[in-house]
């Protein structure tokens, strides 16, 4: 638990280190680091670390979170049962941990931006803070995870020191490389330590019991890395000059990357017949104004350029500037557009919405296409068969797009007799703008969904377009004239910006038998959140995430598809689809296998007594 100051003012804390103990550690009692108080959860090995730390003046404003409550840090017994037991108690740990740190922020002003994390876990706790780190990953304010012992270490992992940094973790054969997501966090400081014949992080035949009990004791000099010797530095003094640097790092970074914002890749699909060159000339004018709100705003958004026509000009619809975060290669596209062609009225506005959903979208993108035109869609589409049934499906990511050559026969297939076309007078709309925005909850997604946004000059094409944007959870807004055309681009991307976001994922390692904990953390919404998981496409949304945290019942041995829904308060939704693999129990005996030897000469480790029935903790 984080014990205040007795005069805390009212400044906003930048950074804050949470503290996890190894298995069967007991609290230390109440510590002092510093100006820093602690109930003791850090447990004795942690407490090493962080005297050695807080004696630098840097340090001691930053406040250390021990969790105590909720997590149980059992003792190790060498068993199913028992390794079933110490995957269950690292998983409360990490649920207690995050309601610390939930804790810790209410007690900071509101106009505060949510404090950087540093996490530091030993043994059993450097399971925990594992756990955890996605979670903080996602809110974007985890910046350094530093740990020792850890049971799920990978052999030669980025930032591991120590005569055991080549070593295998005892429980990462349970993990699995599928599931360990962690060396590939973004912008996380790794530091990890493991000593030689470690039975915890370096699980080799030829174990010392020792060598996981005396991390961070006087003397204890720091191995850089397998087979080197020995420094003359004190691994504390090296692991304590590393937490002092995560927490300047922090510091440096507090106030950025606190919205958890989710890449956008938005695609402008662009009527390019003739009468729509006055709308591509005002959309190259404020092209530079698009380019700052999507793409400098956020270096991971991306734009893309597609242009459309009809049936019988030299092409249907092409992509002109594949998704980029180059503004220059935008432009360029922007400016290489003419308008020709286009015959009678119909366009083939639903080809050019297919060549926009083609786009090479990052996986975890929010995925947005922008549409402007000035007539309506065929209705069926010539060769093509699109219809506005069969485009909202696609839009909506349950059904397949048809494959690529079928739009380029389309392009032969038909030749009216004019292809020029005047620009339109008599179907503009004369109405001041009007915004028609979904509120349509429950359609059904799939993976791959992309919300469209339609800009018309036509009334018949707002009429068909209407339904389609409503469907995807985004909006339609006729337009009077080309002036217009840069406003209402700009409130499209006000739209995708405020658009719910959803992001799933297994908290935890299942198994067999145990309740499950799925997290929706990273997950987001204007005003009220509602997010609920569905599983196995029962297709009822009945498992509720709260705090970021939803918990479902036992699930056979298998693969499980889950789809996490958020909506927002105007009933908007959004969609994150993963799977839950469930491993069969007896893959636990993998963790103590028969031919390895004895972890420890009492089949127990991590009791808090002393002697020959347990490990002496904190001696």
């Amino acid at each position: 638990m984080f014990v205040p100051a007795a005069h805390a003012d009212e400044a906003c804390t930048p950074v804050v280190a949470l503290a996890m103990r190894g298995s069967g550690e007991p609290s230390v009692g109440a510590q002092k680091y510093g100006s820093q108080r602690t109930g003791g959860w850090e447990g004795p090995t942690l407490e090493r670390l962080l005297k050695k730390a807080y004696q630098t003046q840097q340090m001691h404003e930053t406040p250390i979170i021990d969790v105590g409550a909720g997590y149980p840090a059992v003792k190790v017994v060498q068993s199913v049962d028992g390794a079933f037991d110490i995957l269950e108690s690292a998983e409360m740990g990490a649920v207690a941990a995050k309601a610390a740190y939930s804790d810790f922020r209410k007690t900071q002003p509101a106009s505060c931006a949510a404090p950087k994390v540093i996490l530091l876990g030993y043994s059993q706790g450097a399971m925990v803070a594992r756990l955890t780190a996605q979670h903080f990953s996602k809110l974007g304010v985890l910046v350094a995870s530093h740990l020792v012992g850890d049971p799920y270490q990978k052999p030669d992992a980025d930032g591991v020191f120590g005569g055991g940094s080549d070593g295998e973790g005892i429980y990462r054969r349970v993990l699995g490389e599928s599931r360990d997501g962690y060396y590939s966090l973004p912008g996380v400081r790794r530091v990890s330590l493991c000593h030689e014949k470690d039975p915890i992080c370096d699980s080799i035949l030829h174990k010392d019991e020792s060598a996981h009990m005396n991390y961070y004791k006087p003397g204890v000099k720091l191995v850089l890395g397998t087979g080197m010797k020995p420094s003359e530095t004190d691994e504390v003094d090296f692991m304590a000059k590393a937490l002092a640097a995560s927490v300047r790092v922090a510091r440096e970074s507090y106030g950025s990357g606190q919205t958890s914002s989710v890449a956008k890749d938005t695609v402008f699909a662009i009527d390019t017949t003739g009468s729509m060159q006055p709308y591509i000339n005002n959309v190259r004018s404020q092209a530079a104004d698009i380019a700052n709100r999507i793409v400098s705003a956020d270096g991971r958004s991306r734009v893309s350029l597609v242009e459309f026509r009809d049936h019988g000009d030299a092409f249907v619809a092409r992509t002109v500037v594949p998704l980029t975060s180059d503004f220059s290669a935008f432009n360029t596209g922007l400016n290489s557009l003419t308008a020709y062609g286009g015959g009678d009225t119909p366009e083939a506005v639903y080809s050019g919405i297919v060549e926009a959903l083609r786009a090479q979208w990052h996986n975890d993108s929010r995925r947005s296409v922008i549409l402007l035109g000035d007539a309506p869609p065929h209705d069926p589409e010539p060769a093509t068969g699109l219809t506005s049934a069969t485009v909202t499906d696609m839009l909506n990511g349950v059904r397949p797009l048809p494959e690529p050559f079928s739009l380029a026969a389309a392009a032969r297939g038909v030749t009216p007799e004019s292809r020029e076309q005047a620009p339109s007078t008599t179907d503009t709309v004369v109405a001041p703008a009007t915004l028609r925005q979904a509120e349509t909850a429950s359609v059904v997604k799939g993976p791959g969904a992309a919300t469209l946004y339609s800009i018309s000059a036509s009334r018949h094409l707002t009429t068909i377009m209407d339904p389609i944007a409503g469907a995807t959870g985004g909006s339609s807004v006729e337009i009077a004239n080309a002036g217009l055309v840069g406003d209402e681009i700009m409130s499209a991307i006000d739209e995708i910006d405020n658009q719910p976001t959803a992001s799933g994922s297994v908290f935890g390692i299942p198994m067999e038998g145990r309740q499950i904990l799925l997290s929706c953390a990273g997950s987001s919404a204007s005003g009220a959140m509602d997010a609920r998981f569905d599983i196995d496409d029962r297709g009822s949304f009945d498992v509720e995430c709260v705090d970021g945290i939803a918990q479902v019942d036992p699930l056979p041995v298998g693969t499980h598809a889950v789809t996490l829904r958020v909506r927002d308060d105007r009933n908007r939704e959004a969609f994150a689809f993963f799977t839950i693999d469930v491993p069969a129990r007896s893959v636990l005996e993998e963790v103590y296998p028969d031919d390895t030897g004895s972890v420890g000469s009492s089949g127990s480790l991590g009791s808090a007594g002393s002697g020959s029935t347990g490990w002496p903790w904190g001696s």
